[in-house]
């Protein structure tokens, strides 16, 4: 009897996770492997100079596939802790792959991205979008970003294939902070 009220408890714990990460970010819905190894081919291919950041990385595919492909190191970002667990679990015999748990649009973000991910639902979308200019100013470098199925608003794709987009977001004219500025 005991036994049933701690697997129910337990249970009920897990679909409350996954509830409200949903509501403050995007349902779990995990990319197929192919799918992402074709993206990396076809919009951008990796090189080892690449540090890709997925926002909302659940289990950790698309990290183990862009080290796969090429990339230096992989950074996922992901609100619930039950994914977070299971990607480090996942990526664990890959020392090049960092798991952060927590809010996406709050965590510091690698200083040498050059590649973000992100399946994001309209309004992460809206909510990212100026993080990553932000960071491209703040850089002085441009940043790729990848986007499975929604659109960023008011930016034209550079690349399209299947349902990806691929995105280039450019440090605005004068953008570059003064650090940046001295250095290049």
């Amino acid at each position: 009897m005991a036994v049933h009220f701690i697997f129910i408890c337990v249970l009920v714990v897990i679909v409350l996770v996954f509830l409200v990460t949903a509501l403050f970010g995007a349902p779990y819905v995990p990319s197929g492997e192919r799918e992402v190894f074709e993206v990396f081919r076809r919009l951008h291919k990796l090189t080892d100079e690449d540090v890709v950041v997925d926002f909302g990385c659940g289990d950790g595919k698309v990290l183990r596939v862009a080290m796969a492909s090429g990339a230096k190191e992989a950074v996922g970002m992901e609100l619930n802790p039950i994914l977070a667990a299971l990607a480090r679990l996942k990526s664990r015999r890959d020392g090049w792959i960092k798991i952060r748990c927590g809010n996406m649009l709050r965590m510091k973000l690698p200083e040498d991205m050059t590649v973000a991910y992100v399946f994001g639902v309209g309004w992460v979308m809206r909510a990212l979008k100026p993080r990553l200019e932000e960071f491209a100013n703040a850089q002085g470098r441009t940043v790729f970003v990848v986007s499975k199925a929604f659109e960023f608003d008011g930016v034209k794709a550079v690349k399209k294939w299947g349902g990806f987009f691929l995105y280039t977001i450019k440090p605005s004219e004068g953008g570059q902070s003064p650090l940046k500025k001295k250095m290049l």
